[in-house]
């Protein structure tokens, strides 16, 4: 039983990664950005 607890381990953390990235990555995208902000006002 103990080899199973490392790969299970390994397999929680990468899923966890995983949607902490795409989670991230959504945030990142749909923030506006000051420099989109101070670029749109002076146009």
């Amino acid at each position: 039983m103990n080899w199973i607890t490392p790969s299970f381990v390994a397999m929680l953390f990468g899923s966890a990664g995983f949607i902490f990235v795409i989670l991230f990555l959504i945030d990142y995208l749909t923030r506006p950005k000051p420099e989109e902000y101070s670029c749109g006002k002076k146009m």
